[in-house]
């Protein structure tokens, strides 16, 4: 269908070409080249969350499939997540506070998705709790699904802006 090619198009081939040709022609220059750089790292990033939401969309539309499901420990996947901020945490010298189960928790999901899933709240709870605040990552078996609670003492999301999330 047309209008599926277009976001690929315009994600492999426009974008990045577009700005190989403005870095060529506008950022020659040794100064412009950091900027270039800059600006050439952005349109990567912009072009994987692109990727990203069409991504979501399949699986929202196709639902996940069958072969993208694997078994893991999301008690791992969350500790490895963590140990990545372990610099940020120390910097803003904050506490810790974990429970998980001492065996860890297997899930049967999308290891890749979930990873990313702990990663961006993990960013975001480092980002917005106060120096020397604490920053908890709690996993609970509920039934037959792992219950993932990331929080931290930094203040609350405004009400008005809950529905942009």
């Amino acid at each position: 269908m047309f209008y599926k090619d277009v976001p690929t198009l315009i994600r492999r081939i426009v974008i990045p070409g577009f700005w190989t040709t403005v870095y060529m022609l506008a950022f020659a220059s040794v100064t412009c080249t950091i900027c270039g750089e800059l600006v050439s790292t952005e349109v990567r990033r912009l072009s994987r969350l692109v990727r990203n939401m069409l991504d979501v969309s399949r699986l929202r539309d196709q639902g996940i499939p069958r072969d993208k499901l694997s078994d893991f420990d999301i008690c791992e996947a969350a500790g490895q997540a963590l140990l990545s901020f372990e610099q940020r945490i120390n910097r803003k010298n904050l506490n810790v506070d974990i429970d998980m189960p001492e065996l860890g928790l297997n899930v049967h999901a999308m290891c890749d998705a979930v990873t990313q899933v702990l990663y961006n709240l993990l960013d975001n709870a480092v980002k917005f709790v106060n120096e020397g605040g604490t920053l908890s990552v709690h996993i609970v078996s509920r039934g037959n699904s792992a219950v993932v609670t990331i929080g931290n003492t930094g203040g609350t999301i405004p009400a008005e802006e809950l529905p942009l999330i």
